[in-house]
């Protein structure tokens, strides 16, 4: 019979044992339970936000993008080409990217970015399956037709599809020469407003898309692009295409994936979920000091009754093991009902979306992402930090 848990248990469960020191383990647990489910939504949180860039990342982005490591626009040659006509690579296209102003005839001006495209874009971007507002710009026609985030088009005022609702865009020349006229450093053409897409503030209030011809115009340059971007075959691995790319390229150029694209962004959501596990990791340290200070009061308090078990023939060993049983069962009790409570208020948000990001309607409510990863973290530090805590006062014990 393991008479140390059954010492530890029946301390801790006696409906007679209601000393002061038993309530402020009791508080202890509480405040371990609280601690645990807090660390459990939170995390659950930034996967959830995680989850949800990389959605609204992968319907704009391309699964790979090459671009030049030291300058804006490069050409394309003949052996780079030889080097795209890979069986894993589906398709790419050519993109001129250039800073621009939008200006419409009432007189309103933002400032946004042109993407010129090739007509095979579709089958690189997901960006043709989430229109807004009409549809799509079919580039292989000579029309000049633009595809536009909706706040873009929406801070402009104006309208999908409409003859009369038409987008100046006027991109600045490339040339040091000075101009009395400010209008004429720069190119413009007009555009009838195709579609509307709706993916993120990241992108909808800034990007409007036009054929690749319409931007070579608009930049003057027909020869010099600013990125390629591929679509990967989906049973191919991508780590292993984008490789392979970047060691036949060589280093001049660079592959990015769609995590490489916005590097920054995802390093700084990872440092705040350390950050935030730091934290907890704190609170849960403070309470399990909480329940072992009860503990190291309660080995002053039975004192005598230790000495006894000692007498009667317990090893020292035995006896520690009744305050590591009594350590433990504190804080799985809280550990698990913690676990049980976060994930509550986790399915809660999921199911009801109670909570939601600004007070408008329209709003989306806060992602959540519930991840076995998170569960066996916390599972790993409350441990970690009970054990550790735990063993500052038990080894000491002695009878």
């Amino acid at each position: 019979m393991n008479y140390p848990f059954f010492i530890a248990r029946r301390y801790l469960f006696s409906p007679s044992n209601r000393n002061v020191v038993n309530i402020i383990s009791w508080i202890s647990v509480i405040a371990i339970t609280a601690a645990t489910a807090s660390m459990l939504v939170i995390m659950s949180g930034f996967f959830g936000f995680e989850k949800q860039i990389n959605k609204m990342f992968s319907s704009f982005d391309p699964p790979l993008v090459i671009k030049h490591q030291k300058s804006s626009l490069f050409e394309i040659h003949p052996e780079m080409e030889a080097v795209l006509k890979q069986p894993e690579i589906l398709a790419y296209s050519r993109v001129l990217e250039a800073r621009s102003i939008f200006r419409t005839k009432k007189g309103k001006d933002e400032f946004g970015f042109i993407k010129g495209v090739e007509a095979n874009y579709p089958l690189i971007s997901k960006i043709d399956e989430k229109p807004f507002d009409g549809s799509f710009v079919n580039f292989k026609d000579s029309l000049s037709n633009v595809f536009m985030g909706v706040n873009l088009q929406a801070k402009l005022g104006l309208s999908v599809q409409n003859i009369y609702s038409i987008a100046e865009i006027w991109v600045p020349k490339a040339s040091n020469q000075q101009y009395l006229d400010p209008t004429k450093a720069f190119r413009n053409h007009s555009f009838y407003v195709n579609g509307a897409f709706y993916i993120g503030n990241e992108y909808d209030g800034k990007y409007a898309f036009v054929s690749l011809k319409e931007a070579q115009k608009l930049t003057g340059n027909s020869t010099s692009f600013s990125a390629i971007e591929l679509s990967v075959d989906p049973r191919a691995d991508i780590e292993e295409v984008k490789n392979k790319l970047q060691t036949s390229l060589g280093k001049d150029f660079q592959v990015l994936n769609q995590r490489d694209q916005h590097a920054e962004m995802f390093g700084f959501i990872e440092l705040e979920k350390n950050f935030i596990i730091l934290i907890f990791g704190l609170i849960i340290l403070i309470a399990s000091f909480s329940f072992l200070g009860s503990i190291t009061i309660l080995m002053i308090e039975k004192k005598s009754n230790l000495n006894t078990l000692a007498v009667l023939g317990a090893r020292l060993s035995d006896i520690r093991k009744i305050f590591w049983y009594l350590s433990a069962l504190l804080s799985s009790i809280g550990l698990i009902f913690g676990l049980i409570l976060g994930t509550i208020i986790c399915l809660i948000q999921q199911n009801f979306e109670l909570v939601r990001m600004g007070s408008s309607i329209l709003s989306s409510a806060y992602p959540i992402d519930l991840r076995l990863w998170s569960y066996l973290l916390i599972i790993l530090v409350v441990t970690g930090i009970s054990l550790l805590t735990s063993s500052l006062s038990i080894t000491k014990l002695k009878v």
